[in-house]
């Protein structure tokens, strides 16, 4: 960027409260106000009273994640395109966390991004106190940068929102050009680890995956999937990592036949434990949303998968349900879990800030906005925290208008923007 383009992004992101680097400091913690018992921002509340029976039967929102990435993703398929270069690194503070200092899982001081700190399913909250890795030259931040480069600075503005906060990265049958997922894994986990920050990747290739739907494809075979867990393994290496496990395999399981689902049990317990077996990567096992399984359910399904050796479980990926509403559910499934050390959860606060959809439409739904940003200053033990697993701006599927899953759409990453609650 020429120094003229990028004084006026730095006066764009300063009116709006936002760094050049790539980050707000949020506060120390969450206002009591927006406790996750407390939620009441925009009828919150009305919408959380709603009866699970109800919620159980709105349609649920299937896969969300970026598929292969298409043309003008940070991604490429394996047929097709170089992803964009690594830029310069940023960071956003953790609102659970303080300065520079990052927790070690005991509580104690911590190092700076690497190293070999436990922050399995015995220690504590593995977010609480660490810097938050901000991709560098993601969509959003080039969308920002055009837009203010061509005079569009109130537009360029709102997609500061998105550009200057911490997403989770996707790993699946697809490449970022770096000799494939050990290769890519080692590139994004190396990235965050210099800029002394916590990365958080997405595991996303079961085989079968989406049960055939927009964002179907996976590995290969049972064989290959256990390469893929491998290959992510070696590429975080002693590292510190979060890592989000196959968003809807376990809410979804039931679209499959009995040998399948063995099989997913099977390879979910095999990540849960090889991915663990780094003491600096967290794992969760996502879980779906409160309107798709029961907490029995859902209870069940993890306990098949291994949900002890994790940290725990992540809940509302890619979808639009109310945070209070989600907590709620992931307390639920905790005390169904039961056991001596009940697993802790995430939420994906990425786009519920307007909450779900009329009649609980989740494909690129109309009318959504940015949610609480990321943050392990939940107020709620259980929660670890609000994290945007989901990248706000790529496409839920060739629904609505728009692209295939997982290609960037600006315009309706501008009006999630628009519609932030922050």
């Amino acid at each position: 960027m020429s120094t003229r383009p990028r004084r006026k992004l730095a006066a764009i992101r300063a009116a709006a409260g936002l760094s050049l680097a790539g980050a707000a400091v949020a506060p120390a913690s969450l206002p009591a106000r927006l406790a996750p018992t407390a939620f009441a921002r925009h009828g919150e509340q009305a919408h959380a009273g709603r009866s699970h029976a109800r919620r159980h039967h709105v349609r649920h929102r299937r896969r969300i994640g970026p598929g292969a990435p298409p043309a003008g993703s940070e991604g490429s398929s394996a047929s097709g395109l170089i992803p964009s270069g690594p830029g310069t690194v940023t960071a956003a503070k953790s609102s659970g966390g303080g300065g520079t200092t990052r927790k070690g899982s005991g509580g104690g001081s911590g190092s700076s991004g690497s190293g070999g700190e436990s922050v399995s399913s015995t220690s504590g909250d593995p977010f609480a106190g660490q810097v938050f890795y901000v991709e560098p030259n993601s969509s959003a931040q080039r969308t920002e940068e055009e837009w203010a480069a061509h005079g569009r600075t109130a537009e360029a503005a709102e997609m500061a929102k998105i550009a200057t906060h911490a997403q989770a990265k996707w790993f699946g049958d697809w490449t970022y050009g770096h000799g494939g997922t050990q290769g890519d894994v080692s590139w994004w986990v190396g990235q965050a680890a210099a800029a002394g920050a916590l990365p958080v990747l997405v595991a996303y290739d079961l085989p079968w995956r989406d049960c055939s739907g927009y964002s179907g494809g996976g590995a290969s075979s049972p064989s290959a999937y256990r390469e893929f867990v491998n290959g992510m393994a070696a590429g975080i290496g002693a590292h510190r990592a979060i890592v989000i496990l196959e968003p809807d395999a376990l809410a979804e399981i039931a679209c499959l036949n009995a040998e399948q689902q063995s099989a997913y049990y099977s390879l979910l317990s095999y990540a849960v434990t090889t991915l663990g077996a780094n003491p600096g990567t967290a794992v969760y096992l996502d879980s779906g949303h409160a309107g798709w399984q029961s907490a029995a359910t859902m209870a069940t399904r993890l306990r098949q998968a291994g949900v002890s050796a994790a940290r725990g479980f992540s809940l509302n990926v890619s979808n639009f349900d109310w945070t209070s509403s989600e907590v709620g559910y992931g307390e639920a499934i905790a005390r169904e879990v039961g056991g001596a050390k009940p697993p802790h959860f995430i939420v994906d606060t990425s786009r519920n800030g307007r909450g779900p959809a009329a009649g609980g439409a989740w494909c690129n739904p109309s009318g959504r906005g940015l949610g609480t940003p990321p943050t392990a200053g939940t107020g709620n033990a259980e929660v670890d925290a609000y994290f945007w697993v989901k990248r706000p701006g790529e496409s839920d599927g060739t629904c609505n208008g728009g692209p295939s899953a997982g290609g960037w759409w600006a315009s309706y990453a501008l009006e999630l923007a628009q519609n932030a609650t922050f």
